[in-house]
């Protein structure tokens, strides 16, 4: 990794430069120090690489003449991301005087197997969104490297944000890169990756935590509070939202609604909704 971001680094083009740091984020592993916080700890490594992958897709960094080398914008550019690889190598060299007088036990480490179901469903996602960004420029493959304790990991969390923050001053491209956030959030379709993904999001991206909680405030839908239900023969009542067979799942729903009622009585063959519905008709249709 020296000679990537030494006095190779100076040579490739800016694009190959930027891949090869969003490509450096996949090459660490967590050791099983981590225990039961190693799953949020790989989210939050995989944020890092999303967040700075959806910086270099908002600036269109992958187009050639956008940045021509002698630009001093791309010299900036070039500058900040070569800091961001000699930190990759700084904290890697740390983590290889750890290995020297570690046990074997203390140099176990977690592979993506090791991940609960809801944290490797959203690894793959975010890594596929990631890969999708990235054009065939980056270098050469490198070797994987570990993570021992939460020290080394605290302090390639909190530069690489430096870093990415310095980025995201100089080629701003908010709006871009709220518009990418809410693609991504899209592609986190159930309220267990949501509700994860805001959590690790805190700490490392705050642009993609601000759009997740919108769009976990939009999707909540408050309703059906019924005091009393009574209900006699053979009437029937369904409390709560539906969606019928004909509704668009891919359409979102932004509504935010509150049904109530004090009392219900429910006689003979009569039906009663208490909620909303989405699609063609309801109510178990006869």
């Amino acid at each position: 990794m020296a000679e990537i971001f030494g006095v190779v680094a100076g040579a490739v083009s800016l694009a190959a430069l930027f891949n090869n740091c969003v490509d450096s984020f996949e090459y660490i592993q967590l050791a099983r120090h981590f225990g039961d916080e190693f799953g949020r700890c790989q989210l939050k490594i995989d944020i890092l690489k999303l967040r700075l992958s959806r910086w270099g897709e908002a600036a269109s960094i992958n187009e050639g003449t956008r940045y021509p080398p002698d630009d001093k914008l791309a010299q900036q550019i070039r500058s900040i991301l070569e800091e961001i690889g000699f930190l990759y190598q700084a904290i890697q060299k740390s983590c290889k005087r750890y290995e020297i007088n570690a046990t074997e036990e203390q140099l176990q480490l977690y592979t993506d197997s090791d991940l609960g179901p809801v944290v490797r469903s959203v690894h793959t996602k975010l890594g596929e969104i990631t890969q999708r960004r990235q054009k065939k420029t980056s270098l050469a493959k490198k070797a994987r490297w570990a993570l021992y304790d939460g020290k080394q990991l605290e302090r390639l969390i909190d530069q690489a944000k430096e870093f990415l923050e310095d980025l995201e001053a100089l080629v701003p491209v908010e709006s871009q890169r709220q518009d990418l956030a809410k693609q991504e959030v899209e592609c986190l379709n159930d309220a267990p990756s949501l509700e994860l993904m805001a959590e690790c999001a805190q700490s490392t991206d705050i642009i993609l935590a601000q759009t997740i909680e919108v769009t976990i405030q939009s999707n909540e839908v408050h309703n059906t509070i019924i005091g009393a239900l009574n209900t006699t023969d053979s009437a029937r009542v369904f409390i709560g939202n539906q969606l019928s067979s004909d509704f668009d799942s891919a359409r979102s729903l932004n509504e935010q609604t509150r049904n109530s009622a004090n009392s219900v009585q429910a006689e003979g063959t009569s039906r009663l909704h208490v909620g909303n519905t989405y699609g063609g008709r309801s109510f178990w249709d006869d």
